[in-house]
C-alpha cells in the first residue's frame, strides 16, 4: 500500500509494516503518537525523520 493508505490503516487501529522493516517488525497509533512493537513511540513528524526518500512512498501492508 502507499504512503496515504498505510496512514488511513493506522488511523483504523491496524497494526502496519514496511520492506524495509525486518519480519517481526510494525507499528500501530496510540493516542497520536507512533508505537512500535518494542513500545517505543514517536511522534508522526519524527518517524519521517530520514524517511523522506521515495522508497518510503510505497511497499507498506498490513502486519499478520
Amino acid at each position: 500500500m502507499t504512503k496515504a493508505e498505510m496512514l488511513v490503516a493506522l488511523k483504523k487501529g491496524k497494526k502496519v509494516t514496511h520492506k524495509n522493516f525486518m519480519d517481526d517488525e510494525y507499528m500501530y497509533l496510540k493516542d497520536g503518537m507512533i508505537v512500535f512493537e518494542d513500545g517505543i513511540s514517536v511522534t508522526e513528524e519524527e518517524f519521517w525523520i530520514g524517511r523522506r526518500d521515495y522508497d518510503w512512498l510505497t511497499d507498506w501492508e498490513l502486519y499478520k
